[in-house]
């Protein structure tokens, strides 16, 4: 308020702290404008307005709090997140989408970096993407309706534990996991049932050659996506899966 009558400016939207107590602050808003008895004089009075904004600044504080913990959880959960937006063609038809943020473990379980996706749509980053992924996005993001399901991307050669909702019109963010390994588990777990399935249906002379010949084979390698796409499937709809 001391500004004004000195200089002769005005003075709008100052916010300053008034501290009455140790522990209590309260926040104003202040204008101040000067008065002049003649022209070219020095200010004569100043009028000055206030309004009290500790609520308002409280609230904003509140919120940066409530960001930084947003933060330090999106970058330390341990599944990947990725927020996107939908890109329809002339028709309304979902054709494209385009990352607007990622997270650390979005690149630890895809092997994409943020700086060379964010911005960017997913065919710019994974031409040969399915189709279906795109599709399934559409849905959520026109309806706003979550969905949770799994499913093989090729482009990355892995399967994801996925669950995509729509927290804006048009957009869509999606939570998921790495569930690749589990795949492959549960295919040695059924080829080992099936094994020892056709060993005790054989006939006894033939167990013996069996199991030497069992034993002299190679450690399995791992299977090509097309046979884990099939074997994929066919788990999922087995109880085996949790």
């Amino acid at each position: 308020s001391l500004h004004t009558p000195r200089t002769g400016v005005s003075l709008s939207g100052v916010v300053m702290g008034i501290r009455r107590d140790r522990e209590k602050t309260v926040w104003i808003k202040v204008n101040t404008r000067p008065l002049y008895d003649r022209p070219g004089d020095k200010p004569s009075a100043v009028i000055i307005s206030f309004a009290d904004i500790t609520e308002i600044r409280q609230a904003e504080d509140r919120l940066q709090q409530s960001e930084a913990k947003f933060r330090t959880l999106f970058e330390n959960m341990t599944a990947g997140f990725a927020l996107h937006e939908m890109i329809y063609d002339q028709e309304g038809r979902p054709r494209d989408y385009r990352y607007l943020e990622v997270n650390p473990a979005f690149e630890r379980l895809t092997g994409l970096r943020a700086a060379n996706v964010v911005g960017r749509t997913v065919k710019e980053v994974l031409p040969a993407t399915e189709s279906y992924w795109i599709e399934t996005y559409g849905q959520v993001a026109r309806s706003g309706e979550p969905q949770a399901y799994q499913n093989y991307s090729q482009e990355i050669d892995r399967y994801f534990d996925i669950w995509v909702f729509s927290p804006a019109k048009d957009r869509f963010a999606v939570v998921f996991t790495d569930m690749t390994e589990r795949v492959i588990a549960l295919r040695a777990l059924r080829e080992s049932e099936e094994n020892l399935r056709s060993l005790f249906t054989m006939p006894s002379t033939n167990r013996s050659s069996s199991s030497t010949a069992t034993a002299s084979l190679s450690p399995p390698m791992r299977p090509s996506p097309n046979a884990l796409a099939s074997v994929y499937r066919s788990v999922l709809a087995s109880p085996c899966i949790p």
